[in-house]
């Protein structure tokens, strides 16, 4: 499913060295691995942006501050693509951007990370100072002036400029960087997905989500699923409660432990009827 490429094998050591942008981490962990291909979608983000000011031109509107620019990029990204979210899209911020070049209207853009991945990127561009809010299976926007909230903006939505959060979610504000740890940890259905290799890659890329950002409870959970499978329930463990510290009323890793509890008391009924010096599992 995923072949690492030489690009993100350097992006965790990049990130943290700060020699690489969020725009150029969220494309490269939408896939693109050459100097090519990601000069071409920057290109495409190039006309997005123009296309963002010629819609200012046309609406005779000349925004000053973080917060008037913040709704002007909202607005148009919607007017543009009123049927932009797809909760079962694609997570790429490339997806994203090919969508909203389209010329059918109609065409939905992404799901909740690749809508925030690119109104991060449109948004960086205009010089706003955004973060990342989420929690498990959802992610959007903050936006924030020294250090103090403005606004949460839910790209999901057409009302979802300046959204109130619903504070018993327990949401957790990163990074806008953060967008490009989740885009890495999106790429498996672990659940469904089993085979010893498909386990070990998926593996190696919540690794890399974790590297990240370690703040990411779904790279943690998720992991912890794949090494469950593995039948390696110490790790699995570790990384379940790892994920609750973060979220402590996330079902999925309340799931994963309780479903390694069961496994161990198995494993333990199962052991004195065989050979001590084997296992089972």
């Amino acid at each position: 499913m995923n072949i690492t490429t030489t690009l993100e094998q350097r992006l965790s050591q990049n990130i943290k060295a700060g020699e690489v942008s969020v725009e150029r981490a969220m494309l490269i962990a939408s896939g693109l691995d050459s100097e090519e291909a990601i000069q071409q979608y920057t290109a495409r983000l190039d006309t997005l942006q123009k296309r963002f000011h010629d819609y200012l031109e046309r609406k005779k509107r000349h925004p000053n501050t973080q917060m008037e620019t913040a709704r002007e990029l909202f607005d148009y990204l919607w007017e543009d693509k009123p049927r932009r979210n797809d909760e079962n899209g694609d997570y790429k911020l490339t997806t994203a951007i090919d969508a909203q070049l389209s010329e059918d209207k109609n065409l939905a853009v992404g799901n909740c990370i690749a809508l925030t991945a690119l109104f991060t990127a449109l948004g960086l561009r205009e010089g706003l100072n955004l973060y990342a809010t989420y929690i498990p299976g959802h992610v959007l926007s903050t936006l924030r002036k020294n250090g103090s909230l403005i606004i949460d903006i839910e790209n999901t939505r057409t009302d979802g400029y300046n959204t109130r959060l619903d504070e018993s979610y327990g949401y957790v504000e990163e990074s806008a960087m953060h967008i490009v740890s989740l885009m890495i940890a999106s790429r498996w259905q672990i659940k469904k997905e089993g085979r010893e290799e498909q386990l070990n890659a998926a593996i190696k890329d919540y690794n890399l989500a974790i590297e990240i950002s370690p703040n990411n409870a779904v790279a943690y959970c998720h992991r912890g699923i794949a090494e469950a499978r593995q039948h390696r329930f110490n790790e699995a463990l570790k990384d379940a409660e790892k994920a609750l510290k973060i979220f402590p009323n996330y079902e999925d890793a309340e799931e994963l432990k309780k479903f390694i509890d069961r496994s161990n008391k198995t494993i333990a009924e199962i052991k004195p009827l065989g050979n001590p010096t084997s296992s089972t599992f």
